[in-house]
């Protein structure tokens, strides 16, 4: 290429116009950019986190990030810091990577999930989907090798642990509600049966007709028992066993 001109050198309000160039600079510029960017010439990028597999536009986005990130640090731009960048691009996408292999690990181990598990099952869930996420952070990330030089990934592991952690209070939370929601429709079931069979026992003793005119003392006990768990029995129990009991005054 020839020279770029003296007066793009010398002029303090050179911004990059074509009219501030030399011509001839101008005319070889118009030749070699066409060959720079022809299609046959083009490289695809590739991704170093993903094992050599094209590279994505949200990961090149990443990259340009995790660089501003270090470049707004204000520190003098050394080879060292170079190598630094590409390590924590690498562990924040492998990283990714993990996190979805644990989310991937816990939805098939608790697929069939219709009534509450054990705590102890969903534990060891969490456990083996916790370890095969952290394996594979590690075989993954060839930086985790040497944690000494590369501090960045052993960090970034770390809130990968982190991260697991606390999701894994969702199944648990979810695991409580779903063991709330049994134990109150088994309460209902147990109420309204009872009620029921006090009412079958009444009518068979003679103590409850048709009419409703009275209730015998064999009804007493259990529309007694029947009363303290009144508390805890929905509206639907609440209006059946109402019934009941204006049928025996």
């Amino acid at each position: 290429m020839p020279h770029i001109g003296m007066s793009a050198i010398r002029d303090e309000y050179f911004d990059g116009r074509l009219n501030q160039l030399d011509p001839l600079f101008v005319e070889h510029l118009k030749v070699l950019v066409p060959r720079l960017l022809a299609p046959e010439r083009l490289v695809e990028k590739r991704s170093a986190a993903r094992q050599g597999q094209p590279a994505t536009g949200e990961e090149l986005v990443g990259l340009f990030r995790i660089y501003m990130e270090a470049f707004r640090e204000r520190r003098v731009v050394l080879p060292t810091t170079l190598v630094e960048i590409m390590v924590r691009h690498k562990s924040h996408e492998v990283y990714k990577m993990a996190f979805n292999c644990y989310k991937e690990s816990m939805y098939l181990k608790t697929k069939p999930w219709r009534r509450s598990f054990e705590d102890s099952f969903l534990n060891s869930c969490h456990s083996e989907s916790k370890s095969g996420a952290i394996a594979a952070y590690n075989s993954e990330n060839q930086y985790t090798r040497n944690s000494a030089l590369f501090a960045t990934a052993a960090d970034v592991r770390k809130g990968l642990e982190k991260n697991i952690e606390d999701h894994f209070k969702t199944y648990v939370q979810k695991n409580e509600k779903m063991k709330l929601d049994e134990f109150e429709s088994r309460s209902r079931f147990y109420i309204l049966g009872g009620l029921a069979v006090a009412g079958a026992a009444a009518v068979r003793a003679g103590v409850l007709t048709a009419a409703g005119v009275s209730l015998g003392p064999a009804v007493a006990t259990a529309v007694g028992v029947g009363s303290v768990a009144l508390k805890a029995v929905p509206w639907a129990a609440k209006s059946i066993y109402a019934r009941f009991l204006q049928r025996g005054r």
